[in-house]
């Protein structure tokens, strides 16, 4: 079970605010509820659609699919950077924009794609060995 508390804190890790054992203060924990939340509906907003509802307590569930977690946690830890005077690593900036295009990618498909029949296939007006008179276009 991955509550937003386990979110949170693996977030402030990655910037270097919070260390496995000192504990996160009540303040930066409601500060780090406030911006996951944010985070995450500006996410369903953009049509990034995981079936996201909004936590009230740090110990709520976040029930969000599982391939999605570290795209959360290293885009939560860049956008809590600035709060805490933390620098963003080019590592973790590009983690988080990789994992949040993996996230993308599993939640969208194009499917079969129907070609219209005027499209022109081919680089010329010639097929094969022999000419002919056909056009891309009859008309």
């Amino acid at each position: 079970m991955a509550t937003a508390a386990s979110f949170i804190t693996r977030a402030l890790q990655k910037i270097g605010v919070n260390t496995a054992e000192s504990p996160i203060e009540a303040s930066e924990m409601q500060d780090g509820l406030d911006a996951l939340n944010d985070m995450l509906i500006s996410w369903e907003v953009s049509g990034i659609e995981m079936g996201f509802q909004t936590v009230a307590d740090k110990d709520d569930e976040l029930r969000v699919p599982r391939f999605a977690h570290a795209a959360i946690k290293s885009e939560l830890a860049v956008l809590l950077a600035p709060e805490y005077d933390a620098p963003v690593s080019q590592v973790l900036l590009a983690e988080a924009d990789q994992r949040k295009s993996e996230v993308l990618n599993a939640l969208f498909s194009l499917g079969d794609i129907q070609f219209p029949s005027t499209l022109p296939m081919g680089s010329g007006n010639q097929c094969g060995s022999f000419n002919t008179d056909r056009r891309f276009f009859p008309n």
